[in-house]
C-alpha cells in the first residue's frame, strides 16, 4: 500500500489516534514465521542451484480458499448497505463506488505467501504436508520484511506503488466477524461522511479512492472463520505491471499456477531460516539427522531442528 493512499485514510482519523486498522497493519510480526511444506521444498529452498532463499508467492485465484479477496468486499459491503438502509441516495452512492472499484481492479494480479505463527499445528500438518515428510520452515521475520522481488535478471526492492507494484510486510489475518468489524468501523464511518458530503475536509469526489484504499488494505487480510486455527500471517504483492515481478508457472492439479518469487536470503544468506520443525514421521531420528546435515551443508548452521511433539500417526 502506498504512503500516499495511506494518508487518505489517516486524514479522517481524529486527533493522533491512528485507530485499530493501522495498529493492526503496523504491528510487529513474531520473530519466527512458519511455512508448512514438504522436505523437497526445503531442499530446493536451501540449494544455490535451484534458487536459494526464493519463496513462491502464488496468484490468489489459484489458492485453496475460494473466498480469497472476496471476504472483505462481502463483509464491508454488507455493513455499508445496512448503514444506508434508510438513505436511498447514500446507498446509491455506495453501490456506484463499489461497481467502479470492481471495474478498475480487474487488471490487478495479487500474489500471496502464507506463514503461520504456530510451528507445530496438526491441522496444518494434515492440510499442507505429505504424510510422513512434512516440515514447518521457520523464517526470520526480519528476512521476510527485507525480501526482494525478481525482475528478469535483476532483483528490485518494491515496498510502495513504484512500477505499478505494491507489496506489504507480513500482516496478521483476521477471522471473526467481531474482529473484522472492530478494525473497519471507524474507516467506514469516515467513508460514509465523505460519500454523503458531511466530512469537514474531503469532498464526495474523494469517496471512491477512500473506499478503494480501504478494500485494498482489508482484502488480503480478511479470511473465512473456518481457517482461524492457521493463525496466518501473509505477505501480499499487488501487481499492475505484466512483467514485474517476473512470472513463473508450476503445474497444479488441474492447471498451471502462476507465481512470483521473493528473495528472503539477500541480506542474511546464512541466517534467513531460524528453525525447522519436522512433522509427524515414522523415522524421527533419521529425519532429524538428515535435515541437520542439510542445513549444515548449505551454510545454515544457526538453524535449530526439532521434531513435532504431536502424537499423530498417518502411516
Amino acid at each position: 500500500m502506498s504512503k500516499k493512499r495511506e494518508r487518505i485514510i489517516l486524514s479522517t482519523m481524529k486527533d493522533r489516534d491512528i485507530g485499530p486498522l493501522f495498529k493492526h497493519l503496523w504491528q510487529e510480526p513474531p520473530k519466527i514465521l512458519y511455512h508448512y511444506t514438504g522436505v523437497d521444498v526445503l531442499e530446493k529452498l536451501t540449494n544455490p542451484e535451484s534458487g536459494k532463499g526464493k519463496l513462491w508467492a502464488t496468484d490468489t485465484r489459484y489458492l485453496n480458499d475460494r473466498t480469497e479477496l472476496i471476504e472483505a468486499r462481502r463483509f464491508i459491503t454488507e455493513l455499508l448497505i445496512k448503514r444506508t438502509s434508510k438513505n436511498a441516495s447514500g446507498r446509491k452512492k455506495v453501490l456506484s463506488d463499489l461497481k467502479q472499484i470492481e471495474h478498475r481492479n480487474k487488471g490487478d494480479e495479487v500474489f500471496v505467501t502464507s506463514f503461520s505463527s504456530r510451528g507445530d499445528s496438526l491441522p496444518q500438518w494434515r492440510a499442507y504436508c505429505s504424510k510422513g515428510s512434512g516440515v514447518a520452515i521457520g523464517f526470520r521475520s526480519s528476512s521476510i520484511c527485507d525480501a526482494l522481488l525478481e525482475s528478469g535478471g535483476a532483483v528490485i526492492r518494491s515496498d510502495d506503488d513504484d512500477d505499478g507494484v505494491a507489496s506489504s510486510r507480513p500482516t496478521r489475518c483476521v477471522y471473526t466477524n467481531k474482529e473484522k468489524k472492530d478494525l473497519v468501523s471507524e474507516q467506514m464511518e469516515g467513508y460514509l461522511s465523505i460519500a454523503l458530503g458531511t466530512h469537514p475536509r474531503l469532498t464526495p469526489a474523494r469517496s471512491l479512492i477512500f473506499l478503494s484504499t480501504l478494500l485494498d488494505m482489508c482484502s488480503p487480510l480478511f479470511k473465512h472463520e473456518s481457517f482461524r486455527e492457521e493463525e496466518e500471517w501473509r505477505v501480499v504483492v499487488v501487481s499492475r505491471h505484466p512483467n514485474f515481478p517476473k512470472r513463473h508457472f508450476r503445474p497444479g492439479l488441474s492447471t498451471l499456477v502462476p507465481y512470483i518469487t521473493l528473495d528472503v536470503a539477500n541480506k542474511t544468506p546464512a541466517r534467513y531460516i531460524s528453525r525447522v520443525v519436522i512433522g509427524p514421521t515414522p523415522h524421527e531420528q533419521l529425519a532429524k539427522l538428515s535435515i541437520d546435515k542439510l542445513l549444515f551443508t548449505r551454510g545454515l548452521i544457526s538453524a535449530k531442528v526439532d521434531n513435532s511433539e504431536i502424537p499423530y500417526r498417518s502411516w
